[in-house]
């Protein structure tokens, strides 16, 4: 049965009991509600935080990459350097004609200093990725100069190759020859690649030895040649001295001729100097009249 209704005529509240149950409702709603917000809150935190380790991972890697390359960049430098002492040392020892090469040694240990600089700065695991980025940068301009000079030094050392064997006409053909073939040598090794200049100096070196062995040649050549000629001068200066002293020269005489030498010899003539070429005879004054009114 429902309540009965007061009879005074005064209102009263409604009953407070079908109101309840809307009342739990709603509180159950905010309950929910929050914990919605708690539990979304957690999960954009998550990603969030998700997103910060990814990006610190890719940073690593990026920095681990860079380092990885500036210890390989390393690896090709030392290398390089191996090879630049040997041909500083091929270039030093270079002959003064090779005026050249000595020019081109000199920037070929200023640049090879620059690189053993850059090889000399500390490098650990824990290196930032900018710091390695910048050390590959300058360790790459240096070795870029080093290659520089060493392509220059090699041109250096063929044009004095090429002005050796132009100024060795005299040499064996095969001194010219084997110098040919050792510039040969060179003109086909690639520039300009740090892999290439593996056993150069060994190929400098070759081209300078053979360069100045067609000098050498050439000027002991030049040398005999001389020699001979002033041998002949000296004994033709002698038999004319001789000649205008009362004695006489003549050419070796042939078997053709050996009546005329032993005509000589029996018209008083002495044989003074017999040479391959030359008999310098000594005769006596009526020889030469008889010549002449003969």
């Amino acid at each position: 049965m429902s309540d009965p209704q007061p009879t005074d005529g005064i209102p009263r509240p409604a009953s407070t009991d079908a109101a309840a149950p809307r009342g739990r409702v709603l509180r159950m709603i905010a309950v929910v509600s929050a914990c919605s917000l708690v539990v979304a809150s957690m999960i954009g935190g998550g990603v969030v935080a998700r997103a910060a380790v990814l990006a610190e991972q890719q940073a690593e890697q990026q920095r681990v990459l860079a380092l990885g390359a500036l210890l390989d960049d390393r690896s090709a430098a030392s290398e390089l350097l191996a090879s630049t002492s040997a041909v500083m040392t091929v270039l030093d020892e270079a002959p003064i004609e090779a005026e050249g090469s000595r020019v081109a040694a000199a920037l070929v240990a200023e640049a090879h200093a620059r690189a053993a600089a850059e090889l000399q700065r500390p490098l650990e695991r824990s290196t930032a990725t900018t710091f390695v980025e910048s050390q590959q940068a300058l360790l790459a301009a240096a070795i870029g100069d080093l290659v520089v000079a060493l392509d220059d030094a090699t041109r250096a050392v063929l044009a004095a190759g090429r002005d050796a064997l132009e100024a060795s006409p005299l040499a064996p053909e095969s001194d010219r020859a084997a110098l040919r073939s050792a510039l040969d040598r060179i003109a086909v090794v690639p520039q300009g690649l740090p892999s290439s200049y593996t056993g150069r100096a060994a190929l400098l070196d070759g081209a300078l030895d053979a360069a100045q062995t067609a000098r050498t040649s050439h000027a002991e050549e030049k040398a005999e040649r001389e020699r001979r000629a002033a041998e002949k001068r000296a004994a033709e200066e002698a038999a004319a001295r001789a000649g205008s002293g009362g004695g006489g020269g003549s050419r070796r005489p042939s078997l053709m001729d050996a009546a005329e030498r032993a005509r000589m010899l029996a018209e008083g003539c002495v044989i003074v100097r017999e040479t391959a070429d030359m008999i310098v005879w000594d005769c006596p004054p009526e020889y030469f009249d008889s010549m002449r009114t003969g």
